[in-house]
């Protein structure tokens, strides 16, 4: 009779848990896989042409690349304050760190920006009011897309 209701029980939780993952997925937007990706949304919003387009993918890879060369230093800084954390000692390295972090950030920050000055400058005048409504939803419209993404 106990392994009975063990099995019953088990049976119950694993249901609820499938049903709630069912009513949370119904509930959200989708899975962030099905999210238009960033070059997509500025071609439509910007309505770029194909020439637009092709300077658009240079753009992309070189605003890739800058933001995984400082992806890679801020996970580097990371892994050396963490380490801080091993030092019986409050260490002003610590502090060093976490400023050396932040600087980081700021250059992921001019990046952006930079990268949107290069768009802004290929577009063509007739273009200029399509910019000025993306710049408005530039704030919210790139979050990660991860739920619970990088900070």
């Amino acid at each position: 009779m106990k392994k009975q209701t063990l099995l019953i029980g088990l049976v119950v939780i694993l249901l609820l848990s499938n049903l709630s993952m069912i009513g949370f997925l119904l509930m959200h937007d989708g899975p962030p896989f099905n999210r238009p990706k960033p070059e997509q949304i500025i071609r439509e919003k910007l309505h770029l042409d194909e020439e637009q387009v092709m300077l658009l993918a240079g753009l992309r890879e070189e605003h890739h690349q800058a933001i995984l060369k400082a992806d890679s230093e801020i996970d580097r800084l990371k892994s050396a304050l963490y380490k801080e954390l091993l030092n019986a000692e409050n260490t002003s390295s610590k502090d060093s760190l976490m400023l050396a972090i932040n600087r980081v950030q700021l250059q992921i920050e001019q990046i952006h920006f930079e990268h949107f000055l290069k768009i802004k400058g290929m577009l063509h005048p007739d273009q200029a009011s399509a910019f000025e409504n993306l710049t408005q939803e530039l704030p919210t419209l790139f979050r990660s897309q991860i739920p619970g993404g990088k900070h």
